[in-house]
């Protein structure tokens, strides 16, 4: 009766080799995968119950056909390692050894097998064109943008270097700047600066640049806006 079931089993077994069915199974679907079934090889033999041979009828490639690469996958996958042997003259086999993944065994080298992600993992950073890795870089926290300053009236207003200075109703230092065009002088208070109001020799004080009040511009804040002016025009710009 075993004569019979081994005359029909699609592998050759050993004499002594006693594969568990667990391996069995893999080696099956290395083959089915790989080679489209055990048909398709020559001498399929569990040589040893953890040590599986075949030589394949065509050669091993990596495309047209992919049998190279559907190994390594396989492999991988199945925690099978793999390796391709000379068997005798120039043939070729493929030997099948069950592993154990990296994580469930101590002896990684000898027992263990990498999945295909851990395998990837590894070989990506040496595979030619991959970036090369440089010192680490310290993260550094985003620069905060400066501050920008809205622009000051002047830069819209264009005004003459000559300043004026007077004290108003209130009490405040106000200072005077003729306009470029000697037109009109700018009033500005020191204390609130970019809110200036506008003296003009004929109307007097218009509303301020910031439409704020200005009755507490006095008269003596007039006079001094008509004598800046006076010295501006006495002193010609080239």
């Amino acid at each position: 009766m075993a004569e019979r079931e081994r005359v029909f089993l699609p592998y050759e077994l050993r004499r002594g080799a006693k594969p568990t069915p667990e391996f069995i199974a893999k080696v099956d679907q290395v083959v089915d995968f790989v080679f489209g079934g055990f048909h398709h090889v020559d001498k399929p033999t569990f040589e040893t119950g953890t040590f599986f041979t075949c030589r394949p009828y065509s050669e091993l490639a990596t495309w047209d056909y992919s049998q190279l690469t559907k190994l390594v996958v396989v492999a991988h996958e199945l925690c099978v390692r793999a390796a391709i042997r000379p068997a005798s003259g120039r043939v070729l086999k493929v030997c099948l050894s069950p592993r154990a993944p990296l994580s469930e065994v101590e002896n990684k080298m000898v027992l263990g097998h990498p999945t295909l992600a851990e395998h990837l993992e590894k070989l990506g950073p040496l595979l030619p064109g991959a970036p090369v890795a440089g010192p680490p870089v310290e993260a550094k926290s985003p620069e905060a943008e400066p501050v920008q300053s809205p622009p000051s009236f002047h830069d819209v207003f264009p005004v003459r270097d000559e300043v004026g200075h007077v004290v108003d109703g209130l009490g405040r230092n106000v200072e005077l700047r003729a306009s470029t065009d000697l037109s009109c002088v700018w009033v500005e208070e020191l204390a609130v600066p970019g809110s200036p109001w506008m003296w003009d020799p004929e109307d007097g004080f218009n509303v301020s640049y910031n439409d704020l009040p200005h009755e507490h511009l006095t008269p003596e804040v007039g006079v001094a806006c008509s004598a800046l002016l006076e010295q501006c025009k006495a002193v010609p710009r080239g």
